[in-house]
């Protein structure tokens, strides 16, 4: 005989994983980077003078680049010796990450294809006039080449001359 059954589906959101995700959740790098610009530096974090009570390690050992607060010196010379710290110094010391106002600026992705027509990497270019003919003949040397010429239908073609 076999065990005893389960009975029916457990719910994923008994185990409290997501209220700990939540919690533990940090800013986001563009907020980070707001917050380390000169003139929003908040002192307080860094000076260190006012003691928190509810933050870990009474607030006094903070990471700016994380935005966390750790419980001792040790764990935060630790957390600044983790791959992860040294990644998001290294991302907020680029350019200015990407904003909501980037996303608004407009773009030009060129002139928009009608119906029917089909992309093409070939370049068109205008038909030369008979005297810039003329000017690229005498131009070249005398030997057996192709050059540009003009066809009545004012296309670009080329023949050979000798």
């Amino acid at each position: 005989m076999a065990g005893p059954q389960s009975r029916g589906k457990k719910s994923a959101g008994n185990s409290g994983a997501k209220k700990i995700k939540t919690k533990r959740r940090t800013l986001d790098m563009d907020q980070i980077w707001h917050e380390l610009q000169p003139e929003k530096v908040d002192k307080s974090k860094q000076d260190r003078t006012e003691f928190d009570e509810d933050k870990p390690g009474l607030g006094q050992y903070y990471c700016m680049a994380c935005s966390r607060y750790f419980s001792g010196q040790k764990t935060l010379e630790a957390h600044y010796a983790q791959k992860n710290h040294k990644r998001r110094v290294k991302e907020l010391k680029k350019e200015k990450p990407y904003s909501t106002e980037d996303a608004y600026l407009p773009i030009d992705n060129g002139k928009p294809l009608r119906r029917g027509d089909e992309m093409t990497t070939e370049v068109k270019t205008p038909a030369m006039k008979a005297d810039e003919v003329r000017k690229v003949l005498e131009a070249m040397t005398s030997e057996t080449t192709k050059v540009p010429a003009v066809v009545e239908d004012n296309r670009m073609s080329t023949m050979t001359i000798e």
